[in-house]
């Protein structure tokens, strides 16, 4: 699998790849793209932002290294290309925008295509360097798992080895109270206590003889 675009937005991911296959003894390129409202995970985020860097560095933007990350605040990586020889991979241009101050729009900006050294001698105004080159694969990887299925959501389950029971009051918290006396009327159901009663009985009225018939 070759990367040849990756864009990450807010609401998508686009992702463009080459994939080789044989037919007839041929091997041959398919071209496939991916535009998935699904997140990626944290680290690809990251990794596609901390291109930033890299940048300011190509775009000569700053003069001083050390000022680089200060320029960073207000620039938001948009997309990548890349180019392949051989199935190698051999340069690479970076989009993104800055904020200006007395504007409505961003400035876009684009590094230009700048290769990576195969020949052993290094030259600044055609070569990328190799923390450029490190950071570039490590995003072309983290797009790999992202068309492989690694996704946000499945990150997050992965996390979460706890089995959860279900609760079933949870459940019954959704049904309808039932009142057991309806359909009764007026009537309440109440308990009757069948055992013996300890109360006094006895009639403390004195008797009185009545009289006797004639």
């Amino acid at each position: 699998m070759h990367v040849t675009k990756i864009k990450i937005k807010q609401e998508h991911v686009s992702i463009e790849y080459d994939e080789g296959i044989v037919i007839n003894d041929e091997e041959l390129l398919n071209r496939y793209s991916i535009d998935s409202p699904e997140q990626p995970v944290t680290t690809f985020k990251d990794a596609f932002q901390k291109m930033d860097f890299h940048l300011i560095e190509l775009c000569e933007l700053c003069e001083k290294p050390k000022d680089i990350p200060i320029m960073c605040e207000d620039v938001g990586i948009t997309g990548l290309s890349f180019k392949y020889k051989d199935g190698e991979l051999t340069s690479a241009v970076i989009t993104g925008t800055k904020q200006l101050a007395y504007s409505n729009s961003p400035l876009v900006l684009n590094t230009p295509n700048k290769s990576i050294n195969i020949d052993g001698d290094f030259n600044k105004m055609v070569h990328l360097t190799d923390p450029c080159i490190a950071a570039l694969k490590s995003v072309i990887d983290h797009a790999k798992d992202y068309v492989k299925g690694e996704r946000l959501q499945i990150e997050i389950d992965l996390k979460d080895d706890t089995k959860k029971e279900a609760n079933p009051e949870k459940f019954d918290s959704h049904k309808a109270d039932v009142d057991p006396n309806a359909g009764k009327g007026a009537e309440t159901v109440q308990s009757e206590d069948l055992g013996p009663k300890n109360e006094d009985v006895r009639d403390d009225s004195k008797d009185e003889l009545q009289d006797q018939p004639e």
